[in-house]
């Protein structure tokens, strides 16, 4: 496999590259990156031919998509898939906003999350990324890190997703759980530099030997119902 397959993504209609972009570490998690460094690793990216970009509000709050927005509007977006969530808003801070607690985003932007998964608040979120990224739309949307015990019935998620994919021109929706799904078309680890892109490139067309994934499965590594390459 090469990481610029495309893969469709479940019933969607949508087709990603097999390799994307993962947002997270360009919104500063762990660890400040300079701005002409983020710069530099996302127009590698794009050059590699990888056309999956994923984000969130969460990422560095909002840095994240600020940095993919200026670098995708430099672009000919052509056949490239950009996702960000919504579920979680950015506010300012109620008290000693010199003094917010931004977690382990080292290099994030000095606003406060809120939790917000009412119909107001999706909207809300969903205007507000767009504002962030300089565009007028997203590719694909997702409920970030979706507990239906504590904010909403699945019944009344798929509702607001349902209303944005008709009005909000986005090509598919989708709700998204800690736990992953075992059908994977693409994935998008994070990257920091120019470099690394390009061992991920390279990571995804290494041959791996069919007896791995026996193995992984018989050490219960891996769950027997799996797929898995055909050996």
């Amino acid at each position: 496999m090469t990481a610029t397959k495309r893969m469709p993504l479940g019933g969607s209609g949508v087709e990603v590259t097999a390799l994307g972009f993962g947002g997270a570490t360009i919104g500063g998690l762990f660890r400040r990156l300079p701005e002409a460094q983020v710069q530099e690793t996302l127009a590698a990216a794009f050059e590699a031919g990888i056309r999956r970009f994923d984000t969130a509000p969460l990422y560095g709050h909002g840095q994240s998509e600020l940095r993919l927005g200026y670098q995708l509007r430099q672009r000919d977006l052509g056949d490239t898939v950009l996702a960000t969530k919504v579920g979680r808003l950015l506010q300012r801070p109620r008290a000693r906003p010199r003094d917010v607690d931004l977690g382990g985003w080292s290099g994030g932007l000095p606003f406060e999350l809120r939790w917000d998964l009412s119909y107001d608040g999706i909207l809300r979120s969903y205007e507000d990324s767009l504002q962030r990224f300089g565009l007028n739309r997203v590719d694909l949307l997702t409920i970030h890190d979706l507990d239906y015990s504590e904010h909403a019935t699945p019944e009344t998620a798929d509702g607001y997703l349902d209303q944005l994919t008709r009005e909000g021109g986005l090509r598919a929706a989708a709700l998204q759980f800690a736990l992953a799904h075992p059908a994977v078309a693409t994935v998008i680890p994070g990257a920091v530099t120019p470099a690394e892109v390009r061992d991920n490139v390279a990571m995804v067309a290494w041959p791996i030997a069919g007896d791995l994934w026996l193995e992984l499965k018989h050490e219960g590594l891996l769950r027997a119902d799996a797929p898995t390459p055909e050996r």
